[in-house]
């Protein structure tokens, strides 16, 4: 089930083999034994893509606990979307706020839409990934289309802020079924899950 988000992790590229062993002649000198900084480069992109996945992964669990396990502490998460409503939450608005939202799913899936669409900027330490969703809600589907901008910790092994792009028009709809059936949720729940901060510069 989740064999396409196992794709993200970009492993180092292998020297050539030869009987099973790298080649050591000096033709591939460069590829048996990279420079230091490049091997730093590659811990680095290795470290922020599996926190990617185990971003990813909670996220498609609807565990809370470990949805903000893989966050540091002061981890904000951003919803932004202009034409619909810009609104940033904290570690402690987000597991207040999600048994409200999980209470109206009855099927769920999250995942990478397009392995190739990936980005990686190691000195930001941020990744951004393309996702969707399908879900099956007490007021019916609800599919979606999501752009994510993640920013890790020092040593990358934690998400610290999360950027969130998604389509208002499936979303407008999603609440609108919603609020007809008087359930409310998201940014239309009771305090604090409305709490705004404004969000920091990408």
């Amino acid at each position: 089930e989740h064999s396409r988000l196992l794709m993200l992790v970009d492993y180092d590229t292998l020297p050539p083999l030869v009987d099973g062993k790298p080649d050591e002649s000096s033709d591939h000198s460069d590829a048996v034994q990279p420079s230091h900084n490049n091997r730093n480069m590659d811990t680095t992109r290795q470290r922020l893509l599996a926190t990617t996945l185990r971003f990813v992964m909670t996220l498609e669990s609807l565990d809370v606990d470990a949805m903000l396990a893989v966050r540091s502490s002061t981890c904000l998460h951003h919803m932004c979307c202009p034409s619909f409503r810009n609104y940033s939450i904290t570690n402690d608005q987000t597991r207040e706020a999600f048994p409200q939202w999980k209470s109206t799913i009855t099927k769920y899936k999250f995942g990478i839409l397009d392995d190739s669409q990936t980005l990686v900027d190691e000195q930001a330490r941020k990744v951004m990934i393309r996702a969707e969703t399908a879900a099956e809600t007490t007021v019916g589907d609800y599919n979606n289309e999501y752009i994510f901008i993640l920013r890790m910790t020092q040593d990358c092994n934690a998400v610290d802020e999360i950027w969130e792009f998604y389509d208002t028009i499936s979303l407008r709809d999603f609440h609108q079924r919603l609020e007809a059936g008087h359930v409310p949720i998201g940014v239309d729940a009771p305090a604090p899950f409305t709490t705004t901060v404004s969000p920091a510069a990408l």
